[in-house]
Order: C-alpha cells, then sequence, then structure tokens
C-alpha cells in the first residue's frame, strides 16, 4: 500500500478563516444597550452644569438692580424697559426651536462653549450702550440667546449622563442656581456703589466667563460608558474577500 499526496490544483479556492482579537469600544448613544452612567463623572456635570447657570444667569435674575439707574439717565420709558426684559426671555424660550437641528450636527460641549461667549460678549459690549435699541439687541437678543443655548446644553448634558438618578442629579444641579437670587443682590448692591453699571458689568461678563470653563467639564457620555467586546471573522478566498 502506497501513501499517495492529495492532488491541489492552483486554481482550486482555498479558504481561510481568520479571527482578529476582540475589539472594545464603549458603548454609545444610541446602541441597544447603551447605559448612563448614572454616576462618575456625572457628578461633575452636575456641578458643572449648575455652576455654569449660577455664573450666566446674575443679569437676567438681577436686572432692576443693575440697570435702573442707569435707564433713568437715559430716560428709557418703563414700557421700553418692559419690552427689554420681555424680549429678553423671548429670545431664551426662541433658541428652544433650534435644539433638534443644532444638537445633531454639533456636541453639547460645543454649543455650551458658545453660549457661554455669547453670554460674556454681551455683557461686556451693555456697558457701552446708551440706547434703547442698543440694549435690544446686547442685553435682550444676544444675552438671551447665550443663556438659552447654554441652559439647553446644560439640560441635555444631565439627561444623557443620567436616567436611574436623573431627579436627585437635576435637583442638586438646580439647587446650585438657586444660590444666586439669594447672594447676588447683596453683592450687586455693593458693587454698584463701589464701581458703578459699569464696573458691575465688567465684573459679571468676567464671571460669566466660568461657563466656558464649566463647559470644557461637559465630556462625551461615550469617554465614561462600559467597554463593548467586538468579534470580527474576516474570510479570505482567491476570489476576493469575504
Amino acid at each position: 500500500m502506497t501513501d499517495e499526496k492529495p492532488i491541489v490544483h492552483d486554481n482550486m479556492p482555498k479558504i481561510v478563516i481568520t479571527r482578529n482579537k476582540p475589539k472594545r469600544r464603549r458603548l454609545r448613544v444610541g446602541d441597544p444597550d447603551f447605559a448612563p452612567p448614572d454616576g462618575g463623572w456625572g457628578w461633575l456635570i452636575v456641578f458643572a452644569c449648575g455652576f455654569s447657570n449660577l455664573s450666566t444667569f446674575p443679569m437676567f435674575q438681577q436686572f432692576g438692580l443693575v440697570f435702573r439707574t442707569r435707564f433713568e439717565e437715559l430716560n428709557i420709558s418703563s414700557a421700553q424697559t418692559t419690552s427689554v426684559i420681555n424680549m429678553n426671555s423671548a429670545f431664551n424660550a426662541g433658541m428652544g426651536l433650534l435644539n433638534g437641528p443644532v444638537f445633531r450636527k454639533f456636541t453639547y460641549r460645543q454649543v455650551a462653549m458658545v453660549g457661554s461667549l455669547l453670554v460674556f460678549c454681551s455683557l461686556f459690549l451693555c456697558q457701552y450702550s446708551n440706547s434703547f435699541w442698543g440694549y435690544m439687541i446686547l442685553y435682550s437678543a444676544l444675552y438671551g440667546c447665550g443663556i438659552g443655548i447654554t441652559q439647553s446644553s446644560n439640560a441635555l448634558a444631565l439627561n444623557t449622563y443620567f436616567k436611574e438618578k436623573r431627579r436627585v442629579a437635576t435637583g442638586f444641579s438646580w439647587t446650585t442656581t438657586a444660590m444666586g437670587p439669594i447672594v447676588w443682590p447683596y453683592i450687586i448692591v455693593a458693587l454698584n456703589s463701589l464701581y458703578g453699571m459699569e464696573g458691575t458689568l465688567l465684573i459679571f461678563a468676567g464671571f460669566s466667563l466660568h461657563a466656558f470653563v464649566c463647559s470644557l467639564l461637559l465630556q462625551p457620555v461615550e469617554w465614561h460608558t462600559n467597554f463593548r467586546v467586538c468579534l470580527l471573522v474576516v474570510f479570505d478566498c482567491l476570489t476576493g474577500t469575504c
């Protein structure tokens, strides 16, 4: 009995199955098994969102204390003053219409950075305004859009990082924000007596830049989710890659 070697033709297809090493990637928003961290870095998100609102809201909450004397000097009527305040609220609320298309193209971190810079620029330029229409543009439009954008970004970041503990996280965040109306009136009265309206606005414009630092803490949630293991099997044959 003779041993015969199998005949192998060059044109016969050869199939080689190779199994690559498991690839690890973190769970992303939209994955069927995505689960928010519900803690960890999320607690820094809670602090960042609360302090961001605390930094950007003072001129909205304490409008009368800051601008009352200035508006009297410029002979801006009560009706015009009410228009400035109401248009600020209108622009703030109107930014919600842009949330869908904006957040589909940009991250909440990028949007929050833009919003904080809008708040700073508006407050900084308001000290040079000397007319009703100047305040309509700088305070009502620019500042209103800035706080609207920032507030929407903070809310989205909180909702992305938390699910089971979302109520607790939101409560802590707004508790930080609520400290503003308690302490800002006394601080603003003291600053007005020392530096006047222009100096007070300049100080709060600088303070609003804390919101820009807080926006840097709004890291993508994918950086802090669990890993997902993916096995990739590749079939190679003579006729091509399968």
